[in-house]
């Protein structure tokens, strides 16, 4: 079978000589052009001869086309720093005008997909990426996703004026997209999730906005809507005109399966997102993409990630990202050796795998807005000098919080003085949402910004999150 045989056939759930897959990340330090966007999907392609792609267009670009302004890192690992956020108030939601998709930044999308079209020839399938209107309002809106949720509630008639702006240019963009040799749209929204809205919310402010940019192009054959996060209103979407699903199979989640069986249409998934992957063996990837394979008994299937975190990374809680302990900014270095100056971020080879399982093998530093203000913070375990011979160490869990002028802010989470090593401790981004108390389970806190979790593994785990009345990180037990 040909690559667009092959695709066409396991959406429509026909038999094919093998399962699709493709695989996509972002690259934050050549996706600030057409001319970057277009080579460094092409040298994926050519790299790997995905049967279809998923070229990955900068998040920022849709919030762009009304104002929104951003510094890019240069770091291929480091996302953006906004330096402009267009929307103050809900005076400004009422003024909101549709752009026009075929300039500026969409523009520029545009410009590298013809390149790669035309690069790529007519039989590799293309999916270009849109964002829902929901999704991109937080870019837009100071204050970020909490603020555009709030005023979703005390202002929706301000609040659905500037969505159907959205809407209106996302649509006529979509158009654009299928000339530009687009197969159809990666559509995506990760604001759809029980934490954030509720069913109602979702049908008011979600749902007629997207149809208005899925029936732009109704006719495409590879239409894939992604519904980004954990504990999704997955119901909300199973008759959206598309031909794919893609979420993540997390707790809260349908699996594979469910989906398909939901939906009646293919499903996108099977791997590990970015940086999770970065965990895994190739045998484990393996084992993962055929255990896909056999709850799908082959058919309705396109191996792919399942994207839990790529997402939209908005001015505030901005999806959590796994660093490398190398290729640091320099201000970030900088403020690990003045809190200590023998400190060095533990890798993932100095990660006790064995106790702490697979998942938990990579370096233990983690970017998100911790603080709610717009810019990435940082998480970091640090180890504190050399191995003694009792094979113990100094751990230290900080947060590096990111200041205006570029440098950062430490706070001291936890330090232990005899750690065992390699390190049973591990940090993680806990996301937004409701956590159990470890001890009292009926107790149960609310998330409102990304928060540092710690875990001594097979033992007691915490999550650490920030107060803007204390301006402090205060601690909550998670399990006992």
């Amino acid at each position: 079978m040909t690559k667009r045989e092959r695709v066409l056939a396991a959406l429509s759930g026909a038999p094919v000589d093998r399962v699709p897959i493709a695989f996509w990340l972002h690259n934050f330090a050549t996706e600030n052009s057409a001319e970057g966007l277009a080579a460094e999907s092409l040298r994926l392609a050519k790299t790997f001869d995905w049967d279809y792609l998923k070229p990955q267009s900068r998040a920022q670009c849709f919030a762009e086309m009304w104002g929104l302004g951003y510094a890019p890192s240069g770091n291929r690992d480091i996302q953006y720093t906004v330096t402009r956020t267009p929307l103050a108030d809900t005076a400004d939601l009422a003024k909101l005008a549709p752009a026009d998709p075929g300039t500026g930044a969409l523009g520029e999308q545009l410009q590298a997909l013809r390149a790669i079209r035309a690069a790529v020839g007519a039989d590799t399938p293309i999916i270009w990426t849109i964002f829902s209107p929901a999704m991109v309002m937080p870019a837009l809106i100071k204050g970020g996703r909490e603020q555009a949720l709030a005023y979703m509630r005390s202002a929706p008639a301000e609040m659905e004026h500037a969505l159907g702006a959205v809407a209106e240019t996302l649509a006529r963009y979509a158009t654009l997209c299928l000339e530009a040799g687009a197969d159809g749209l990666f559509y995506a929204t990760n604001m759809a999730t029980r934490q954030q809205m509720s069913p109602a919310e979702c049908r008011r402010f979600q749902r007629p906005y997207d149809l208005r940019v899925l029936r732009a192009v109704e006719g495409a054959p590879f239409n894939l809507l992604h519904v980004c996060g954990s504990d999704v209103l997955f119901d909300e979407f199973t008759d959206y005109p598309v031909t794919a699903f893609s979420w993540a199979t997390v707790p809260g989640n349908p699996t594979l399966a469910e989906g398909h069986r939901k939906t009646g249409r293919a499903a996108v998934g099977g791997f590990p997102a970015k940086p999770d992957i970065a965990s895994y063996t190739p045998e484990a990837l393996a084992g993962r993409a055929r255990r896909a394979i056999a709850e799908m008994a082959g058919r309705w299937l396109l191996l792919g990630p399942d994207s839990f975190a790529i997402g939209l990374l908005t001015p505030t809680a901005a999806s959590p990202q796994a660093s490398p302990a190398t290729g640091l900014p320099a201000e970030l270095t900088a403020a690990i050796k003045r809190l200590h100056a023998a400190a060095v971020v533990v890798t993932a080879d100095e990660v006790y795998v064995d106790r702490c399982g697979a998942e938990h093998r990579r370096d233990q530093i983690f970017r998100a807005d911790f603080d709610g203000d717009g810019r990435q913070d940082y998480a970091v375990l640090l180890r504190i000098g050399e191995l003694q011979a009792s094979r113990t160490v100094q751990l230290w869990g900080v947060v590096f919080l990111a200041k205006r002028d570029g440098r950062y802010r430490p706070f001291v989470l936890f330090q232990d003085a005899d750690a065992m090593f390699p390190s049973r401790q591990v940090l993680w981004v806990q996301p937004p949402g409701f956590v159990k108390h470890g001890a009292h389970p009926e107790r149960v806190l609310t998330l409102k910004l990304p928060s540092v979790g710690s875990m001594l593994c097979e033992s007691t785990a915490k999550v650490f999150y920030w107060t803007s009345r204390g301006q402090t990180f205060r601690e909550y037990l998670t399990k006992e």
